[in-house]
């Protein structure tokens, strides 16, 4: 079920905050947890709440179980990615940003990489779970069921993130909860060349 923040503060005690605080910097710096207020056509930092919610639908456009190629023609030119697998997959074949996520989409419809098929029961992923935007950035937390190890046939909720930078209407930069696996894949570690000259591809 999404949940969404709604701060209830005037625009002119959240920007005192904020500056209180330290949150009002560049690029890099933190980023305050604000939306916009009740009643108020602007947030502390400057932007509309139609930009907000412009913004928020943007990045719930980014679903791999839904259909990534939309999230794809939304990216900026310059996407910057900072999860470490994509990352990796990338080195290994000479591609980054824009044309990295093109090449997992490449992969994925070759049978290789995306999440893992559902196991019996297990209840299905909320990519929604949580969203919270603040000009510019969206934040959404993602709430999974993972195999309990201590009861079998039962599941536990996990959470993990997804954080987005807008920039002019695109998809600029993005960061999550993404660990490489240990061992890794083969996807990770041969050239997606080599990968689909296999008749049968190897285990994702």
């Amino acid at each position: 079920m999404k949940k969404a923040l709604a701060i209830q503060s005037t625009t002119f005690l959240a920007a005192l905050v904020l500056a209180g605080a330290g949150l009002i910097g560049g690029e890099g710096q933190a980023i305050a947890q604000t939306t916009v207020s009740p009643g108020s056509a602007d947030t502390a930092l400057g932007c509309s709440a139609k930009q907000i919610e412009a913004n928020e639908a943007l990045a719930g456009l980014f679903d791999l179980k839904a259909d990534p190629k939309i999230a794809y023609e939304k990216m900026d030119p310059g996407y910057i990615q900072h999860n470490p697998i994509a990352l990796r997959i990338g080195e290994i074949n000479g591609v980054g940003g824009r044309d990295e996520f093109k090449l997992l989409l490449d992969l994925k419809g070759k049978g290789m990489g995306g999440p893992p098929p559902p196991m019996p029961g297990q209840p299905p992923e909320d990519t929604h779970y949580y969203v919270m935007a603040n000009c510019d950035h969206v934040f959404l937390l993602r709430k999974s069921y993972l195999p309990d190890p201590q009861h079998k046939g039962q599941f536990y909720e996990a959470f993990d993130f997804d954080l987005w930078r807008i920039k002019d209407g695109k998809l600029a930069e993005h960061w999550d909860g993404g660990k490489i696996p240990n061992p890794p894949p083969p996807i990770m570690t041969t050239p997606a060349v080599e990968l689909l000259k296999v008749e049968k591809p190897p285990g994702n």
